[in-house]
């Protein structure tokens, strides 16, 4: 068999090439690229520019809306590739700018330590209804403009939204239905020190054992010692990262969560930080412990028989990589062989030898 060589480069017809790939490929390949990559090859042509403006190829980009800026917010929200935007928390936040950003492609808005109040509920529940992520953390609402955005995420309500931050808000004058109704159809939901009331946790999580979409809750600083104690341990094992901080819990409830947690758990990140735990036994503790990828256990009465077991549990080659057991008298009783044991198997320890 003859092979004849040919020294001369086959030319490419790059925009032949350019415009024969289908679109489904090409929005592949934009979706594995970095941003810096895709703002160069977004310059090749015109069709793949085309593509490539899509806001879904752009979700970690944010625009944040300024005192300087704010002012042409409509030229703004007209970039196609914009599905994020921020307020920053010195501009004013006007209802012609909310009603602007709720005829946009607008999908993620974080409008934190702002002052709403002057906003009406109807303009404020029309901008973020339609958004797929909403962050009001530390911002000034009253009691109506609240009651007014859960009762738009209910299920009798179409919406995408999806991730729902709230924290350090009063949500205590939110009927506990609605409160519930909108918290389960989320995936992530942060309301952090909201003043909930008995009534509201207790519905929320008797909900939330029968059914959720729920994935992600920071439920921290609200007091959730009403809960009874299997329902919250099935609630907290079906999640994948919850922040219990200082949630006062009671003792049967610490019992309850651990041993749940030691058969059966979805959890891989836990924060239980200022909660007591010294009647959680140390085989049950670290055997939860265990089964986590990161978990923040300090300030909770560890005893030193609890430590050791969770410091040594490393050396089973499970998956915890993330212990946080500071501001524990017990780090002062134990060896340091132990801790260097800790060390050797954790990969991220952290403790103190001095109580801070």
């Amino acid at each position: 068999v003859n092979y004849q060589v040919s020294h001369q480069p086959r030319m490419l017809n790059e925009d032949v090439w350019s415009r024969s790939v289908p679109t489904e490929i090409l929005s592949q390949i934009f979706l594995l690229l970095p941003l810096s990559d895709l703002t160069t090859v977004l310059l090749v042509c015109r069709r793949w520019l085309e593509v490539g403006e899509h806001p879904v190829f752009w979700k970690e980009v944010t625009m944040e809306i300024n005192s300087e800026n704010s002012s042409i917010l409509d030229q703004i929200l007209d970039i196609k590739r914009l599905s994020a935007i921020q307020f920053s928390s010195e501009c004013s936040i006007t209802e012609d700018h909310l009603k602007l950003i709720a005829i946009s492609n607008i999908i993620s808005i974080a409008i934190c330590c702002n002052d709403l109040s002057h906003i009406s509920p109807t303009h404020l529940t029309n901008c973020i209804c339609n958004m797929e992520k909403v962050n009001m953390n530390n911002t000034i609402l009253q009691d109506r403009q609240l009651i007014s955005i859960f009762e738009v995420f209910t299920p009798t309500q179409q919406t995408k939204l999806s991730e729902l931050c709230m924290s350090n808000q009063n949500l205590s004058a939110v009927p506990s239905q609605t409160l519930t109704a909108t918290i389960c159809r989320l995936k992530t939901a942060d309301i952090y020190d909201t003043q909930l009331t008995n009534p509201q946790v207790v519905c929320l999580f008797t909900q939330m054992s029968k059914e959720t979409n729920l994935m992600i809750l920071n439920i921290s600083f609200s007091n959730l010692s009403t809960v009874p104690p299997t329902i919250l341990a099935d609630c907290v094992n079906k999640l994948q990262k919850v922040n219990l901080m200082c949630t006062k819990l009671t003792d049967a409830q610490a019992k309850a969560i651990f041993n749940v947690m030691c058969v059966k758990t979805q959890l891989v990140e836990l924060n239980i930080h200022g909660n007591p735990l010294t009647v959680v036994s140390p085989g049950a503790i670290s055997t939860a412990v265990a089964r986590l990828r990161d978990v923040d256990i300090s300030e909770t009465g560890l005893t030193p028989d609890q430590l050791v077991a969770m410091l040594r549990v490393g050396s089973r080659g499970l998956v915890l990589k993330k212990l946080d057991v500071r501001y524990n008298e017990a780090v002062l009783e134990i060896s340091e062989e132990v801790i260097r044991e800790g060390e050797k198997h954790i990969e991220n320890l952290f403790y103190s030898r001095f109580l801070e």
